[in-house]
């Protein structure tokens, strides 16, 4: 960055990039690396390129929330660079690429959500990048040895299929009205004496987190949350 900095018109925004930022203890390690360069003498960074290569089954708005803020703090400004979600466990196991469709499209419509709110109050958000036009040019259809590719499992994470035609996830940009409900299929446990133990389902939708365990006895279905 003191080079870049020397050498670089100064109308040429300098970005640190990076990937797995959403993690709370890299996120740490990244704040720290901005405010060093920033604080160094003759450096100069502009902002912060969230790389955003997110998971249909493992991605929280509120996450990404909380630290795109900070990085905006340390840096002035965040833009997603490289935007894309790995398909989920499901599809990789034979669901429907409907399903997935879908499935991924909501993942879209809660980033651009929280992003939006971002901006609203106060946040630098200066842009998203999609990683890829069509989804049979995407790079997570391969593995790679030096740093890329995903585990070679099926996968569909762009806007566009393979005839340019806009899925369902291009809509929750562009009009997220359009979007079809998402239905989720729950395992619903017995419960047994005053314990309720089952699986945890838990989502999130702007700054709101939620969990929940269903189950079911003899009067009815019971839910804790």
């Amino acid at each position: 960055f003191k080079y870049a900095n020397k050498y670089a018109p100064s109308n040429v925004e300098l970005y640190y990039n990076d990937f797995g930022e959403t993690d709370n203890i890299k996120s740490e390690g990244i704040i720290k690396l901005i405010s060093d360069v920033k604080s160094a003498p003759d450096t100069r960074l502009d902002a912060f390129g969230m790389q955003a290569h997110y998971s249909v089954d493992s991605f929280s708005a509120a996450q990404f929330k909380t630290v795109a803020k900070k990085y905006a703090e340390a840096a002035g400004k965040v833009q997603l660079t490289e935007l894309d979600f790995q398909s989920s466990a499901a599809y990789k196991s034979g669901a429907s690429k409907e399903g997935e469709y879908t499935k991924m499209a909501y993942c879209h419509k809660q980033l651009f959500d929280a992003a939006k709110d971002l901006k609203k109050n106060g946040t630098n958000v200066a842009g998203i990048t999609v990683w890829g036009v069509i989804e049979p040019n995407s790079w997570l259809h391969e593995q790679s040895n030096v740093g890329g590719g995903a585990d070679g499992s099926k996968q569909c994470p762009l806007l566009f299929d393979g005839n340019y035609k806009a899925k369902p996830a291009y809509w929750a940009y562009v009009d997220a009205t359009k979007l079809e409900p998402l239905i989720q299929n729950i395992v619903v446990a017995e419960q047994k004496g005053d314990t309720m133990s089952g699986t945890k389902y838990s989502f999130s939708d702007d700054d709101t987190q939620a969990a929940f365990i269903p189950t079911w006895d003899k009067d009815g279905l019971n839910v804790l949350v």
